[in-house]
């Protein structure tokens, strides 16, 4: 299991309904919104876009009131890391020999 932290909250902590940013593990990734998604997350799990991804351990306002966490398997996380790379978001930080590394640009 991965954290993955989902900026997607105004600044009084209510979802916006869209994706705005997402940090993976332990800053292994970091993406940047190229055209902003919509999601969902629910106890069903996230949904970015067309695509579902399996989560759990939701957790909202982590750090400040704009980002909330989510727990999900490398592959469910690696998934929506290559969704939003092909929708053309931008990498902002990356760790070499992480396990996103084979899907960088």
């Amino acid at each position: 299991m991965i954290t993955v932290l989902l900026c997607c909250n105004d600044e009084r902590g209510h979802h916006t309904g869209r994706l705005e940013g997402v940090v993976f593990g332990d800053h292994d990734l970091v993406l940047e919104p190229g055209p902003l998604l919509p999601m969902t997350l629910n106890l069903a799990g996230l949904r970015v876009g067309r695509g579902r991804f399996a989560c759990r351990d939701w957790s909202r306002c982590v750090g400040n009131v704009f980002w909330d966490s989510v727990s999900m398997s490398i592959v469910d996380a690696k998934r929506l890391a290559e969704l939003l790379i092909k929708r053309c978001w931008f990498v902002n930080e990356h760790a070499d020999g992480s396990a996103f590394e084979g899907l960088l640009p």
